[in-house]
């Protein structure tokens, strides 16, 4: 059973609970219009009890926490800055069994507009697609030279080029991840080396079963300052002119440049960041944090 308000989930650990708090905060500062029901899963701490009080302005907006099943992901394969909390995201099926539909976000993900539109798509659905998602990047030529060449080849080895999303924002079909008994697979293949571990496990498991959102539900913030990347966008049919144009939905913050720990020339997914960051009761902290980074990006 679904209601009226937009379901929401973030997944974090104990390092991205302020993140996944300045997420809320730009999505309801955006649209304080729309009802919405946000699922937190992270494990008990006392930034439930933060993230609850500074949330409580917002008269739009539910909060609900849900505890992770560690256990499942203790052995589970992660590399570079990534926590297992990433793994989180494929429980959500199991956590949320009265949902059939969510809409999950990464915490270093900034809200630019409303999320009604594509809700009210999700509610008429009738389709089996496992997840709703934004083609990424790496399906481009000209994003590609900056991956090793083995991990260019394990996408095309699974025939996955031109087709791969990005695991940041998506649409979930709990109803059909459960009827397909997904989560036990998702859990046993979770130990195994991938490039992108639970972004692997899902574009290789839902393949051909993945419903594309428009561009402006997931812009990254490499797309803002490569040119390239674009004219790919238009040379290989990943999106339409207009739909890259359109005014952004998401902004996603991927790879380690993040707004709150790299000192850089702002982009717009960086002032949106701060703007939000200083309605919340932890900017000193994110503040003090930020002032004591030294990556500067090439």
């Amino acid at each position: 059973m679904q209601s009226d308000a937009i379901h929401l989930a973030f997944c974090f650990d104990r390092n991205a609970w302020m993140q996944c708090g300045v997420s809320m905060t730009s999505l309801l500062e955006t649209d304080k219009k729309s009802e919405y029901a946000i699922h937190l899963v992270c494990p008990p701490g006392f930034w439930r009890d933060v993230l609850i009080e500074d949330m409580s302005k917002y008269k739009n907006a539910t909060l609900e926490f849900h505890t992770p099943v560690e256990k499942d992901f203790e052995n589970a394969h992660t590399l570079r800055y990534w926590s297992k909390a990433m793994f989180w995201r494929l429980q959500l099926g199991n956590l949320l069994k009265n949902l059939d539909y969510v809409i999950y976000a990464d915490n270093d993900i900034l809200f630019n507009d409303s999320l009604r539109p594509l809700w009210s798509d999700v509610i008429k659905h009738k389709g089996t697609e496992l997840i709703w998602g934004v083609k990424d990047n790496i399906n481009c030529p000209s994003f590609q030279k900056w991956f090793q060449e083995e991990i260019i080849n394990h996408i095309r080895k699974n025939h996955m080029m031109l087709s791969y999303v990005n695991s940041g924002f998506l649409v979930m079909n709990l109803a059909q991840i459960r009827k397909d008994k997904l989560y036990g697979l998702w859990k046993d293949t979770a130990n195994r080396p991938r490039f992108f571990p639970d972004q692997d496990i899902l574009n290789m498991t839902c393949f051909k079963r993945i419903k594309f959102l428009p561009f402006k539900y997931n812009v990254t913030n490499d797309v803002a300052t490569c040119e390239e990347i674009v004219a790919d966008y238009l040379k290989f049919g990943l999106f339409t002119e207009k739909e890259i144009c359109d005014k952004p939905v998401v902004l996603h913050a991927v790879g380690s440049n993040k707004p709150w720990k790299t000192r850089r020339e702002f982009q717009l997914i960086d002032y949106l960041f701060w703007k939000y960051a200083k309605l919340t009761s932890y900017y000193g902290i994110l503040f003090q944090d930020y002032l004591k980074c030294d990556y500067v990006p090439e």
